[in-house]
């Protein structure tokens, strides 16, 4: 079953996560100039973010997900 999570960085970034139950991804920020990272409870497959204009934007998922160790 898919889920959709959505959230708002420290920065003021919106990003809006689909994912599976399967695992666990890190999502670092969008904002280049921001190092935040966020943890969504299962493997993501589809993400968005909100532009300037309030719309959401696809993101290609693998730019942003931080490797694990």
């Amino acid at each position: 079953m898919q889920s959709v999570v959505v959230w708002t960085c420290n920065c003021g970034s919106e990003i809006k996560a689909m994912y599976d139950i399967d695992g666990a991804t890190t999502i670092r920020c969008p904002d280049v100039s921001c190092r935040t990272t966020h943890i969504v409870e299962g493997k993501v497959s589809k993400l968005w973010v909100k532009d300037f204009h309030k719309l959401w934007r696809p993101r290609e998922v693998s730019d942003l997900v931080v490797p694990t160790a």
